[in-house]
């Protein structure tokens, strides 16, 4: 099958200054791009690159290198280490040659950032273990989970929404991964139903997104607000509750983000190591074998509060041309 031909048309937008942020927000982002050693607009850059990841399981999917290699697109050669396959860098400008591809809708194709890819493998799933993703709409994250467990043990992927628990559903039967066990619950009640039975969780919280503003877009930053991240910060302590309740004592799960705020990333982190002090280890992220990523250990100090020093052990992606903002912490159940 023919690849879409590239649209010529051009788009431009006026960005709008970037004092018509709200103050707080734009305080906020000061104080934050300090840490980080970079501007504001840095530290709101849009990716020039994405994952494109084929499916494996597609019976066209001979079809699918074909087209792939015509495009003579570089391979993400880090995900083999992960035992993720046939992934390529995308132009995130040329996003639409894949997604307006008829075998796109077929579920032939996945695109996801680069930032999420390497926050899924992370969890480090082997085959035969139970493992549980516990937000995990819209499944670009269970996918990526499944891909490596190769229907081999179990994976439950748990949603509250019920929209987004049918797209959820509707992604992975797409995907050939309907093996998948899904479930329209609240995650917070998860750790009393399934206590202490689980080897892997991956807890992507929901967020404020603070880490997707573009100061381009003002509908990227119109619906934020202070309250908003506290709001966050409460649900994402307590499905970090429940998570911890229903792993395997020797189990490890990882906690993420694609917001910048501390108070949903290191505080929530902080406040968790002092709940169950002696039961949790913050472990060390190797990324030395990926290129072109940027990382900062987690901060130590926010708002003049000193963190547990466990919550250095999470890291912070930097934006660049390759990966956006994201914050994950990878912690393992000792006791």
């Amino acid at each position: 099958m023919q690849m879409i031909q590239e649209n010529s048309k051009l788009y431009s937008k006026t960005p709008p200054n970037i004092h018509e942020f709200p103050q707080k927000l734009l305080a906020r982002l000061g104080k934050i791009s300090t840490k980080y050693s970079m501007s504001i607009e840095q530290l709101t850059m849009p990716v020039k690159y994405i994952c494109l990841r084929l499916n494996t399981q597609h019976h066209l999917f001979n079809t699918l290198t074909h087209e792939v290699n015509s495009m003579a697109l570089r391979p993400i050669e880090w995900s083999n280490l992960y035992g993720v396959n046939h992934c390529f860098y995308l132009l995130a400008a040329k996003k639409y040659l894949i997604t307006e591809n008829p075998l796109f809708k077929l579920g032939s194709y996945y695109i996801q950032s680069l930032s999420s890819l390497f926050t899924a493998c992370q969890l480090h799933p082997k085959p035969g273990e139970e493992v549980l993703d516990l937000t995990a709409a819209p499944g670009g994250k269970t996918l990526i989970l499944a891909n490596i467990m190769k229907q081999e043990g179990r994976l439950a992927a748990v949603e509250a929404q019920k929209s987004r628990f049918f797209k959820l559903q509707h992604q992975l039967k797409n995907h050939q991964a309907d093996w998948v066990a899904t479930y329209w619950a609240d995650g917070r009640t998860i750790g009393r139903k399934c206590h202490e039975r689980f080897d892997r969780i991956l807890l992507d919280a929901p967020c404020s997104s603070e880490a997707r503003i573009d100061k381009n877009i003002p509908t990227s930053w119109e619906h934020w607000s202070i309250k908003k991240v506290k709001s966050c910060a409460r649900l994402q302590f307590a499905l970090l509750k429940s998570a911890f309740n229903a792993l395997k004592v020797g189990g490890t799960m990882v906690y993420s983000t694609c917001t910048l705020a501390p108070e949903e990333n290191e505080m929530v982190i902080n406040r968790f190591l002092h709940a169950f002090p002696g039961q949790i280890l913050p472990e060390t992220i190797n990324t030395l074998t990926i290129p072109n990523l940027k990382t900062k250990c987690g901060f130590t100090m926010w708002e003049e509060k000193q963190l547990l020093p466990g919550c250095q052990q999470s890291i912070r992606l930097l934006p660049n041309d390759y990966f956006s903002n994201f914050f994950i912490c990878r912690l393992k159940k000792i006791g």
